[in-house]
């Protein structure tokens, strides 16, 4: 092999990594970054559902402003809501609050007392496709007493 085709084939690695790196770098500024915490209040337990007063507080850490809709639900199954709490716009390091009234079945708050409830935010991507985000949340969820 002549120091042609070597130097063309370097020039050319180096080429495709710089572009991979610019890619990831443009991943990285677009990721959406959220993290919240929660709390419950006014907890009513019975057998089969638990009523409560949920808030909880989800904050912005990236550098974009971000709307979309948040949803409390079961995160074995997204679909399956039990709260929805419509378009929310969260500024770039800023944040938003959400307060409800819920009521959510028994054996899916006893599983909020290992992991917490679950919060989904649902955003539209540049190609407008829906796209879902867990929203990881801190906080603890109160034993409840029949």
């Amino acid at each position: 092999m002549t120091a042609k085709p070597i130097r063309s084939l370097v020039i050319g690695a180096a080429v495709i990594a710089t572009a991979c790196l610019a890619t990831a770098a443009l991943a990285a500024k677009d990721k959406i970054t959220l993290m919240g915490t929660y709390s419950i209040t006014r907890l009513n337990a019975s057998s089969t559902s638990v009523s409560m007063d949920f808030t909880a507080t989800v904050s912005n850490t990236g550098p974009k402003d971000l709307s979309g809709k948040i949803a409390l639900n079961d995160p074995a199954v997204i679909q399956k809501i039990f709260n929805q709490f419509g378009d929310q716009k969260i500024p770039a390091g800023g944040n938003v609050k959400l307060n409800a009234s819920v009521t959510v079945p028994r054996e899916e708050y006893d599983a909020w007392l290992s992991r917490g409830p679950n919060l989904t935010f649902y955003a539209q991507n540049d190609r407008g496709e829906l796209k879902t985000f867990r929203i990881p949340l801190s906080g603890k969820a109160p034993a409840p007493s029949e």
